[in-house]
């Protein structure tokens, strides 16, 4: 059976996390746990009253108060009010807890201790609507809601990749196609080292959907500051992809104009893509988003424009991608701040320092090979004097992995 906080598929796929279905802690053992007297008398009258009744378990029966329960054949749901989540589990659970068998993770026993009793208007609703409508256990106001949601999201995502193409679009209908292939190229390059790094958001929006608000406020801070060292010391890359170019793809040579100027906005495209929109649909602010999204696709078509009026070259294409590029960081990250309530100025200053020396090395060290040493060494002390804590913890987990393997 599923471990603790995977998603439900036993009888089904459910948008409900997994609880006690596996016992994790030795009978024999006393258990240094005691729980609540609320929290088991509420799961006692969950555990009554099950969910999946013909669910094909081994019977037990259970002695609570004086009063013999039958368990095993049916599974429990209890809501998460603060995480807007829910929990399955088995209904031999209370049974499990009380033998000093399976000792719940806190956050089931937050839910079972603050959520809504199984007798009360909001679970019989719930509770009914499982039963006898779906096995997603939402009324139908709430699956037009999560459409709805669904479907912001999927505009909103429509938007924010217009943005990230829509200089691209200006060159290929304003320039030759010569033009277009050198611009797509730096494009392209930058596109590998985007892949590299992106893997992060993958696991961080399911992290998110699983902390309350007051968990993802203390963690915003922290993980724009993992993934901002990250992205930035992905800029190293730029001075061994342009020796690739010069070395084996001559005549993209012109591309590296552009590619110089367009680099750091890999590192806010990260940090918009793996944290601020992560944090937006793990608050339930869709809307927001997309709304930030149109925003600045406007924006950005107004700057493109002008870009072309000025300069009449694709270089000015890749000047107004990154001022967009900025933009829609300040903007997003803004929003979030209110909410949160929260204070980033130490990463913008990370953000501004890292690209003005990163132009500044790349303009006037011509030099890849020094460029990128210098570059690399320079990067290491901001990140260093910036964020002293999150090195230090970085250098010490890296330390004790490296040990443990030694060891092993």
């Amino acid at each position: 059976m599923n471990s603790d906080m995977t998603k439900y598929c036993y009888q089904h796929f459910e948008n409900a996390y997994n609880i006690g279905w596996n016992v994790n802690f030795d009978s024999t053992v006393e258990s240094k746990e005691t729980f609540d007297s609320i929290f088991i008398e509420k799961l006692t009258l969950y555990c009554e009253n099950p969910l999946n009744s013909d669910l094909n378990g081994v019977c037990r029966e259970t002695e609570i108060d004086g009063k013999k329960y039958v368990k095993g054949f049916g599974e429990i749901r209890i809501i998460d009010l603060k995480k807007k989540i829910r929990y399955a589990a088995p209904n031999v659970i209370i049974d499990d807890i009380l033998n000093g068998k399976y000792i719940p993770p806190i956050e089931f026993v937050d839910a079972v201790l603050t959520g809504p009793t199984f007798d009360s208007e909001e679970y019989q609703e719930f509770y009914l609507n499982y039963s006898e409508k779906n096995f997603w256990g939402e009324n139908e106001e709430n699956l037009k809601k999560i459409v709805l949601s669904g479907f912001v999201l999927l505009l909103a995502d429509m938007v924010a990749n217009l943005i990230l193409t829509l200089d691209r679009q200006f060159v290929s209908a304003l320039f030759d196609i010569n033009t277009y292939s050198i611009y797509s190229f730096a494009y392209s390059m930058l596109r590998i080292v985007i892949l590299a790094i992106s893997a992060i958001a993958t696991v961080l929006y399911p992290t998110l959907k699983r902390m309350s608000v007051e968990q993802m406020k203390k963690s915003y801070n922290y993980s724009l500051a993992i993934v901002g060292m990250i992205s930035f010391g992905s800029l190293m890359l730029y001075y061994p992809l342009c020796v690739i170019v010069k070395s084996f793809l001559i005549e993209y040579i012109d591309s590296l104009v552009i590619f110089r100027i367009l680099f750091p906005s890999i590192t806010i495209n990260a940090i918009i893509s793996m944290i601020m929109i992560s944090h937006y649909k793990a608050l339930g602010k869709e809307k927001e988003y997309f709304y930030i999204s149109v925003v600045i696709l406007i924006i950005s078509a107004i700057f493109n424009m002008g870009a072309y009026f000025v300069s009449k070259s694709p270089l000015g294409f890749s000047v107004a991608s990154m001022l967009v590029m900025v933009l829609w960081y300040i903007v997003s990250n803004r929003k979030l701040e209110k909410t949160y309530n929260i204070n980033t100025k130490i990463n913008y200053i990370y953000l501004i320092v890292n690209i003005v020396i990163f132009y500044s090395i790349s303009t006037f060290i011509n030099n890849y090979y020094i460029g990128f040493v210098v570059n690399s060494v320079v990067f290491c002390i901001i990140t260093y004097i910036i964020y002293t804590k999150e090195t230090k913890e970085i250098i010490c987990q890296l330390s004790k992995s490296i040990n443990n393997r030694i060891k092993k």
